[in-house]
């Protein structure tokens, strides 16, 4: 049963169940009536020939930046591999209108549960205009905001009940993977140690563990100790040496920088250096593991903006401080230019969070706080 904290996953495994999370395998009030407790190759299988006309593979909506061949790609390379193409599906939550959670229980040949997290759904890749801005006011974006900015999410609760269902009904250990907001509930997940410690066996205290991929920072909203279980944690998360989202905010956990392909990057800007597909695999003794990479130029600036604009929210860091903070600026920019954008962008997201009714309390709890001075 030690095999989860044994890292029995490869890194590139890891990478494949954190892309399968993107996929919808039914329609979500089929997801286990179709598939339940059945194998992930038994599961590709079906996959391959649930399409329509013109296409014998279900077509998967786009999220993630995965395109339908990508998908495809994605779910061959499971199939062909035995330890992951022998985990069957146990469990499925999708709280898409309450929330946004999203995420599937697997279980391994030993019954451990390994939990997949999904990412931000938002806008599909081929979205197009209106739709892709519509994206970034669904459930999954609006909680990004207020994450960043609130030190709340929504989803984490849920996330932490999803993972702890499975750990009644199976052994006491865990591996939990995801992408972006999908490493994020993750590590959360993993902050939690008095909930998931076995207090007649401390051999065990750590039993939830995983490798999860270009996950935001989460310490701003976590306490002491769950920061503290979050650092001592045996979680990894990988990012991209550029990816500007797995620089963000504040990391209690491992984190790994890797190279990246920079595929995504010519084809979709800097934002792509975040895409599951830019992470570059080296074939060693141990199996596919990420090619290790230093933290570039713009994610270190990207870092240290993230942790300058959360204090200024939370702690209303004057003008001169922030100046101060953003000695080393991107070609092109300077301290006035950098300023003004941040004010464009704080009216932006005050409007947007403030209209938004899921946030409306907390939100006021926050105002409420700042003006009392804590």
């Amino acid at each position: 049963m030690l095999s989860i904290a044994d890292s029995s996953f490869t890194d590139q495994e890891a990478l494949l169940l954190s892309q399968l999370a993107y996929a919808d395998l039914a329609d979500e009030e089929d997801v286990l009536n179709l598939h339940g407790g059945m194998s992930l190759a038994k599961i590709v299988d079906r996959l391959r020939n649930a399409g329509t006309v013109g296409s014998s593979w279900r077509r998967f909506r786009q999220y993630g930046g995965l395109k339908q061949v990508e998908y495809e790609n994605m779910f061959e390379q499971i199939a062909g591999h035995e330890h992951l193409a022998r985990l069957k599906l146990k469990d499925y939550i999708n709280e898409n209108r309450e929330g946004g959670l999203v995420a599937y229980a697997f279980e391994d040949k030993d019954a451990t549960p390994v939990i997949c997290f999904r990412g931000t759904e938002g806008t599909e890749l081929d979205g197009g205009g209106v739709e892709s801005l519509a994206g970034l006011f669904r459930e999954d974006w609006i909680d990004n905001y207020c994450m960043g900015l609130l030190d709340c999410s929504r989803q984490f609760d849920s996330a932490a009940a999803f993972v702890e269902a499975r750990l009644k009904t199976g052994p006491a250990q865990c591996f939990v993977t995801g992408h972006s907001k999908g490493a994020a509930n993750a590590m959360y997940a993993v902050s939690l140690p008095g909930r998931w410690r076995q207090a007649a066996d401390s051999r065990h205290s750590t039993i939830i563990c995983g490798k999860v991929f270009g996950g935001p920072g989460i310490g701003q909203c976590l306490d002491v100790s769950q920061w503290q279980a979050l650092e001592e944690s045996a979680l990894v998360n990988y990012a991209g040496a550029a990816d500007p989202v797995g620089a963000l905010l504040f990391h209690p956990e491992k984190r790994v920088f890797c190279r990246q392909k920079n595929e995504k990057v010519a084809e979709c800007g800097v934002f792509g250096a975040h895409y599951t597909q830019e992470f570059s695999f080296s074939e060693l003794e141990s199996g596919e593991t990420v090619d290790k990479a230093e933290q570039s130029a713009l994610s270190r600036f990207v870092q240290n903006v993230s942790m300058g604009v959360h204090a200024s929210v939370h702690m209303q860091t004057p003008a001169a401080l922030l100046t101060q903070m953003y000695k080393n600026l991107p070609p092109g920019w300077n301290v006035d230019r950098l300023l003004d954008y941040w004010h464009e962008y704080r009216e932006t997201v005050e409007g947007m969070r403030s209209g938004n009714r899921h946030y409306e309390a907390a939100l006021m709890e926050r105002v409420k706080k700042l003006a009392a001075g804590s």
